[in-house]
């Protein structure tokens, strides 16, 4: 009996590991929920000017999820030891409440000064797959590239 009572003693001393709360959460980084995928890579080069591309994915919606995407411009500025953004553009070829976007794909196009962005996506509604591609050329300049009989 002495055993099963200093049992009880010792597990009624533990406490219940704590949750984070929303002010916790919000604590710990400064990304917004909403953030579902953030891929940086590739290269682009414009006059004196280089860096790389980060693509932004924000998601919308609970049942029927949606996304956006968005496209930044990293100049690199080695002299300060910094990157700024030079530029950013929303992928308007994307329309708004209609997909769901998967992880960016970004590819360096070699001999280039451009990167290829594909997104894979499913219809929210219709749950049709295909992928967006875009080439992504020098700050804030960019053109759909479409599959053939698209």
């Amino acid at each position: 009996m002495p055993a099963l009572l200093s049992t009880v003693i010792v597990l009624a001393g533990l406490t219940p590991p704590a949750s984070a709360g929303p002010d916790e959460q919000s604590a710990a980084g400064s990304i917004p929920l909403e953030v579902r995928w953030v891929v940086t890579g590739g290269f682009w080069e414009s006059g004196d000017e280089h860096g790389t591309c980060r693509v932004v994915v924000i998601e919308s919606g609970w049942e029927l999820v949606s996304c956006t995407a968005r496209v930044e411009w990293l100049a690199e500025r080695p002299d300060a030891g910094i990157r700024v953004m030079a530029s950013s553009a929303e992928l308007d070829e994307i329309p708004p409440d209609t997909w769901s976007l998967g992880n960016p794909v970004l590819e360096y196009q070699a001999g280039t000064s451009s990167t290829l962005l594909t997104i894979p996506a499913t219809g929210s509604r219709s749950g049709e797959e295909r992928s967006f591609s875009f080439e992504l050329a020098a700050p804030g300049d960019y053109s759909e590239v479409r599959a053939p009989g698209m």
